[in-house]
């Protein structure tokens, strides 16, 4: 090949400009709708309920901050307590959080680096050790990190970034990743290392904990119920049709109405409702995204009402389903468990290979 014929890096074309040149009309033509669509929340009670707890942490906050100004830290005023927000994978609980944080004037410049926020989150890696954990601590608030850091060393750094940051909240997002390494010590190691950040004299940090319902374990310290007793924990139950199908409604006028330009009438009977909450395994932030899914779908294909079968469709896409285990085109669906639809042409399951390491351990027990 004569060198002269590759490109110069001025002639190369953008990868972004050129997925542009490539994507259909029609694609095209509902892109903003799309991007409308996707970027938008569906408020509920669950959220007024964390942004109140949220509320009577910044109060603690500042109380423990005027105690420790005046030298009167005593009682409820000597520490930080930590906040549990517990939900099933799926109930829409880290969005909501991170919607509070975003929209509070006392978080301004969340999620920026540099941005003096008082409040990070961290994404707790998966799996997790505590050297891990500490490490993604440091990269959340934005350390450098030049080379890698023992556990006793990263976790005799955090609080003095802490400090000089000026950050009082931390909040760690999936955080029952560290109970899968099913490891005691490591675990005491967790509750260790959380209560001394609560409890410090010089510089107290309120924790936030988000993740499914065994991260109360991390609370639960056989040996001191200080934790426990101090702690507010917060459930995010899933939504069931008798309670909840006026705000699957409401998300279905406020995703497929107002952001897709949609008739939505045809899916607003309750049947419908019903399907679409069993088909999201009765999860808020499923129905969420089967919902925008669905809503896509419906652009995309150039229609002007929103309709079962662009549920099916998004539903199958999700799941890998075929057509007999179709929660939205099967008259029985309720015998259907939506964890279960990726079948094999024979009908029979693929078996996890999540569940055989399950079933290994428990053997080991």
């Amino acid at each position: 090949m004569n060198t002269n014929d590759q490109p110069t890096p001025e002639s190369r074309e953008n990868p972004l400009e050129r997925m542009r040149r490539l994507q259909t009309t029609q694609r095209a033509a509902v892109s903003d709708r799309v991007a409308k669509l996707h970027s938008a929340y569906i408020f509920s009670d669950r959220d007024r309920l964390i942004e109140e707890r949220i509320e009577e942490m910044i109060d603690q906050c500042l109380r423990v901050q005027d105690a420790r100004v005046s030298g009167n830290r005593v009682g409820r005023l000597a520490e930080a307590r930590p906040l549990l927000v517990l939900g099933e994978s799926g109930s829409g609980k880290t969005r909501s959080l991170v919607r509070i944080f975003r929209r509070r004037e006392e978080f301004g410049g969340y999620g920026t680096p540099g941005g003096d926020c008082p409040l990070v989150s961290v994404d707790v890696p998966s799996p997790c050790t505590m050297r891990v954990l500490g490490t993604a601590t440091l990269k959340a608030l934005g350390y450098p990190i030049t080379r890698e850091l023992r556990e006793a060393e990263v976790w005799q750094v955090v609080p003095g970034v802490l400090k000089q940051l000026g950050v009082y909240f931390l909040h760690f997002d999936e955080v029952g990743h560290v109970l899968q390494c099913n490891n005691p010590v490591e675990i005491q190691k967790v509750r260790n290392t959380f209560k001394a950040l609560m409890q410090s004299k010089d510089w107290p940090v309120w924790l936030i904990l988000s993740g499914t319902p065994d991260i109360a374990a991390l609370t639960l310290d056989p040996g001191d119920e200080q934790v426990w007793r101090r702690t507010l924990p917060l459930y995010i139950e899933d939504i069931e049709l008798a309670k909840d199908a006026e705000l699957v409604r409401n998300a279905i006028s406020g995703l497929g109405r107002d952001k897709g330009e949609l008739d939505v009438s045809h899916f607003f009977d309750d049947p419908s409702i019903a399907r679409l909450i069993h088909a999201a395994i009765n999860r808020l932030g499923i129905v969420i995204e089967l919902i925008q899914d669905a809503v896509e779908n419906a652009l995309h294909n150039g229609a002007k009402r929103l309709e079962t079968r662009h549920f099916a469709e998004a539903y199958e896409r999700r799941t890998g389903c075929d057509a007999a285990s179709n929660v939205f085109t099967q008259d029985d669906w309720e015998k259907i468990d939506p964890r279960l639809a990726l079948r094999r042409r024979d009908g029979e399951l693929y078996a996890p290979i999540v569940d055989e390491r399950v079933k290994k351990r428990r053997r080991r027990k």
